[in-house]
C-alpha cells in the first residue's frame, strides 16, 4: 500500500511539472488555494454551527494534507473576507498575476463582488454594506466552488494530455519494474 501511494505521489509530480511546462501551473496553484480555503471555512463552519455542513460535493475538492500550505488561507492575522479578497485578486480578477481561464459570466461574479467591497453601496439607513460582512460562514465554504468545477473540468483535460506524452510513458516504464 505505502509503495502505491509513493508512485502515486511520484506520478502526482510529473503532472506538476507537466503544467508549469505547458503553462496551465496557475490552474493548479488556484485549485490548491482555493480548495484550502474551502477547507478551512468548512471547518470554521463546523466548529462555531451546530447546523450540519450539508456538502453536495462530499470530498471532491478535498486535498492531501502533504501539499503546500497557501500563506493566504493560512495567515490567522486576517478574516476569511480579507482571504478570499486576495485569492480573488491573485486569481479571477483580470489581469491578475496567475489569471486562470473562467467564463466571462463566472469571472464578472467575483469581479463584481471585488467591486463592491472596493466600493460599498449604501444600505436604506445610508451605512456603508461590506458584500462579504453580509456572507454566512456557510457562503464562503461554497464562495469558489463554481470556480473549483471549471478548474477540475480543465485539469481532467489537462490530465487526460499528460498521459499522452512521453514523460508519462517514461514514467511508467520505470514504475513497471517496481510494481511486478
Amino acid at each position: 500500500m505505502e509503495k502505491k501511494k509513493k508512485v502515486r505521489d511520484a506520478c502526482n509530480v510529473c503532472y506538476v511539472l507537466y503544467t508549469y511546462v505547458k503553462f496551465a501551473s496557475e490552474n493548479l496553484l488556484c485549485y490548491l488555494e482555493l480548495g484550502q480555503f474551502r477547507e478551512m471555512a468548512k471547518r470554521k463552519w463546523q466548529q462555531q454551527s451546530d447546523v450540519d455542513v450539508t456538502d453536495s460535493f462530499g470530498d471532491h475538492f478535498v486535498l492531501n494534507a502533504g501539499l503546500p500550505q497557501s500563506s493566504i488561507v493560512n495567515n490567522d492575522q486576517v478574516c476569511d473576507a480579507q482571504k478570499a479578497i486576495s485569492l480573488i485578486e491573485k486569481y479571477i480578477a483580470v489581469g491578475s498575476q496567475y489569471e486562470v481561464n473562467l467564463a466571462y459570466e463566472m469571472r464578472m461574479k467575483y469581479v463584481t463582488l471585488l467591486q463592491q467591497y472596493r466600493r460599498p453601496q449604501c444600505d436604506t439607513q445610508n451605512q456603508q454594506v461590506n458584500p462579504f460582512d453580509l456572507m454566512s460562514l456557510s457562503d464562503f465554504v461554497f464562495l469558489f466552488d463554481p470556480v473549483l468545477k471549471e478548474l477540475s473540468r480543465l485539469m481532467r483535460h489537462s490530465y487526460s494530455r499528460f498521459v499522452t506524452t512521453a514523460a508519462y510513458r517514461s514514467f511508467v516504464d520505470y514504475v513497471k519494474p517496481l510494481h511486478p
